[in-house]
């Protein structure tokens, strides 16, 4: 019986030790799981708010700046990619195209790239065009072929109440932004693939409604595993760890224990059992002191008293990169740091290797060790080491790039200020040098506009003692009536004067010390204490007597050139005109009665030699006509042209607008010039839409036919072709011709009057050069603008917009 007590008492006691052994270690194996997928959790809520933040700051920026260049745009993200190294590029998205990226080296495919055809950014594109705050979609396959994830950020552009107590409008869509990072470097960052080979690892949306999968087997999330929602602003994931295999569900080798158990070991079990929760308590401090290690966003390293290498956090890995595969526990500093100049590590060791790493060595060895030292990727760390009690050193290594970027351009700030200093007294010294010798003079007044300085130039051009003037106002020596001064433009800078503005090139007309008429050029600028307040104005004036004498006589000939060359045109078009319209007559002079007498007399008298005479006399002089006709016709098209110029130099240029018709309206002219090219070989082919315009009809006819005109004369084969079609708000035309071209200069200078791009070519076409400067005064009359492409031999394209007809009215573009 006692046997069977003994035995009962050890199998209990086997038992009991049993199921409590396989508790503690399903107890320590929870523990574990559970810190792994705490430091994953909170390490991706980190990763990924910094990434949502950083979206929502650039699409913030790109709101208030819509016409953002790429310029601008890769100013506001390139820091964001640069500190992130899982990110691949950032984008902007309007109409399911790509417009901006960053960085746009090695990415400029994608600028203009239509997205419509893969249909995950389809589907992540419309879903975050549904919501405001924008989400992480993927994983999914870029366009750059890897896998990877995209923040879609929405970007509004916000709408404010005219009105008190209303509503604002909903927010305007002006389009998304992306910030794409690859998959591995992101679950790389996050630790995802450091938690070891015991672990499965599972990562889901948990905010989409099918739970999509982001990483691992979705299958882990049904193997009871430890969960952890990772949440941030753009949503949240749910993170999910078991161990490979499964949980534990018995012990591994009951048989030893069984073994072992004896009456006597319950003590020692319970003893058992106080160690076995001592070593799961340090294991999670250790755990927990290893994640504390590798959250800290500096280097931290820690040596023992040997010097060698006891632990250290992934940040010490990242900074010392080309050092990372000799930093391993038990390593000596030394090994280490001659690892690291064998690769080139430290920028400041290259060339002076065995000095750098004596003078290392010493100031590691001191208790207390500051140091500077410069990465071979040009970063700056600051290296901060000191001794604990037992001898080992710890150790931080923190960035200060940015502080010595500062420092530098601080110092590059004091020199440039330096310099402007230097530069200030050197133009000063000139400054005093110039005003001893210029008839210019400076002047300058106090807050009630009296004068208080006159350089010695004042007294030079003008003959006065400054002191003559000092302390008077302007309106004490004016002796000009308001009607002139209105007329002069003096009231425009009395006004400014008032407002305590700038006026600049005002001339007056004054007299000197010898009472003869003298004209003044003055500019003035107001000047303004540092709390704002008004303390006068300060300028500078000369006398430019001769100069505007000179330009008063230089108008009067160009009036007088106008108001003849005006005349000439008005009596030679008259004459022309008539002597055209007679011409016509004898051009079809078969037309003309005493003709059609003379042919019937002739006719009866039945000689047929006299009447082929006849005949040939008549197509004679009908070949005469048509050669006077077209003569004529092209010194008409001249005087016109100097009409038409002298008219806008004159100011008497009147425009009739409309409501016009380009489709019907100007059909007359497009086939006119169809004739004409299909005479030469030519084809001249037309598309125009029919949008009613704003426009003076017969000028526009005029635009259209000089335009034609010269593509029909310069072009000796191939085609003419005319197009008009609605663009940026404005109707816009475009001539094109497969003629002789010309050169970018000359397309340049093609629209200035008498401006003649070959003269060979323009002689055997007849012309004076004034038809496209016309051409550009009615199409910039009309709020249009107009441009010229050419290269010689490959053809020319002249372009012009004009203003469309809308409900009455016409708009101009802005």
């Amino acid at each position: 019986m006692a046997y069977l007590s003994v035995a009962a008492a050890v199998t209990a006691a086997v038992f009991i030790f049993e199921k409590s052994e396989l508790r503690a270690l399903q107890a320590e194996q929870r523990a574990e799981v559970n810190e792994v997928v705490e430091v994953l959790s909170r390490n991706i809520e980190i990763a990924l708010t910094r990434k949502s933040v950083a979206t929502a700051g650039v699409a913030q920026a790109v709101s208030l700046l819509p016409t953002i260049s790429q310029d601008q745009f890769s100013a506001i993200s390139r820091r964001i990619v640069e500190t992130d190294a899982s990110i691949v590029l950032m984008s902007l998205i309007s109409d399911g195209r790509t417009t901006r990226v960053h960085p746009i080296e090695g990415n400029e495919f994608f600028v203009g790239r239509e997205l419509r055809g893969s249909s995950a950014f389809v589907d992540a594109i419309g879903r975050a065009r549904d919501r405001e705050t924008g989400l992480v979609q993927g994983p999914m396959q870029l366009l750059s072929g890897a896998e990877g994830f995209i923040v879609l950020q929405p970007i509004l552009l916000p709408q404010t109440s005219n009105q008190a107590g209303v509503e604002a409008p909903p927010a305007e869509h002006l389009g998304l932004l992306a910030l794409v990072f690859a998959t591995e470097p992101f679950f790389a960052e996050v630790g995802v693939m450091n938690v070891g080979e015991g672990y499965a690892v599972a990562i889901r949306n948990a905010v989409d409604s099918g739970s999509t999968t982001v990483f691992g087997p979705a299958a882990l999330f049904d193997m009871d595993p430890e969960l952890m929602r990772a949440a941030f602003p753009l949503g949240s994931w749910e993170v999910a760890v078991a161990p490979v295999g499964g949980w534990l569900s018995e012990l591994p080798n009951p048989w030893p224990i069984r073994g072992m158990a004896l009456l006597g070991t319950l003590f020692l079990m319970w003893v058992l059992r106080d160690f076995m929760g001592l070593r799961e308590e340090n294991k999670r401090v250790a755990l927990r002191l290893k994640a504390a290690i590798d959250t800290i966003p500096d280097g931290f390293v820690l040596y023992d008293e040997n010097d060698r290498l006891v632990v250290c956090n992934e940040r010490y890995k990242e900074i010392y990169k080309k050092s990372a595969a000799a930093i391993t526990p038990g390593a000596s500093f030394r090994s280490i740091l001659e690892y690291g100049l064998a690769n080139g590590q430290y920028a400041d060791a290259i060339g002076r290797e065995k000095e750098w790493l004596k003078e290392r060595l010493e100031q590691h060895r001191n208790d207390e060790a500051f140091v500077e030292q410069q990465l071979d990727d040009g970063r700056w760390m600051r290296i901060i080491e000191k001794v604990t009690p037992d001898g080992c050193r710890v150790g931080l290594r923190v960035d200060v790039t940015l502080i010595k970027q500062n420092e530098r351009q601080l110092e590059e700030q004091n020199q440039r200020l330096s310099a402007a200093l230097e530069a200030r007294e050197k133009a000063e010294a000139r400054f005093a040098e110039l005003t001893e010798f210029s008839t210019e003079w400076y002047w300058e007044q106090d807050h009630e506009h009296r004068f208080t300085f006159f350089s010695d130039g004042f007294e030079r051009a003008t003959g006065i003692d400054p002191s003559r003037v000092l302390g008077k106002r302007r309106d004490d020596f004016s002796d000009r009536d308001p009607a002139a001064l209105s007329e002069s433009g003096a009231a425009d800078v009395i006004n400014a004067i008032e407002a305590r503005e700038p006026f600049q090139n005002y001339i007056y007309s004054a007299v000197d010390v010898r009472n003869d008429e003298m004209w003044v050029r003055t500019s003035g600028k107001p000047i303004f204490g540092k709390d704002g307040s008004f303390q006068g104005y300060r300028g500078v004036a000369a006398d430019v007597t001769k100069l505007y004498q000179a330009v008063q006589e230089a108008k009067l000939a160009g009036e007088a050139k106008t108001r003849f060359l005006s005349m000439v045109s008005h009596e030679l078009r008259t004459p022309l005109t008539v002597l055209l319209g007679y011409n016509a007559f004898i051009a079809n002079s078969t037309h003309l009665p005493s003709v059609a007498k003379l042919r019937q007399t002739v006719g009866h008298m039945d000689d047929s030699v006299l009447s082929a005479q006849l005949s040939a006399a008549l197509d004679q002089i009908g070949s005469f006509a048509r050669k006077i006709e077209v003569s004529g016709r092209q010194l008409l098209s001249i005087v016109s042209d100097l009409l038409d110029s002298t008219r806008m130099r004159s100011g008497d240029f009147r425009l009739e607008f409309s409501r016009v018709s380009p489709k019907n309206d100007l059909g007359s002219i497009v086939q006119h010039h169809r004739r004409l090219a299909e005479q030469k070989g030519l084809r001249l082919v037309s598309d125009i839409s029919d949008v009613p315009l704003h426009a003076d009809l017969t000028r526009l006819q005029q635009i259209l036919s000089n335009l034609l005109g010269n593509a029909v004369k310069f072009t000796r084969e191939g085609s003419v072709t005319v197009t008009g079609y609605m663009s940026d708000g404005m109707y816009r035309f475009e001539v094109r011709d497969t003629g002789i071209g010309m050169t970018e200069e000359d397309a340049k200078k093609v629209f200035e009057p008498f401006y003649q791009v070959d003269p060979t070519e323009t002689r055997n076409h007849q012309g004076i050069g004034l038809g496209l400067a016309i051409t550009k005064r009615l199409v910039q009359s009309h709020g249009g603008e107009i441009s010229a492409e050419s290269a010689p031999g490959q053809g020319s394209r002249f372009v012009f917009t004009m203003p469309i007809y809308e409900l009455g009215h016409y708009r101009l573009r802005a």
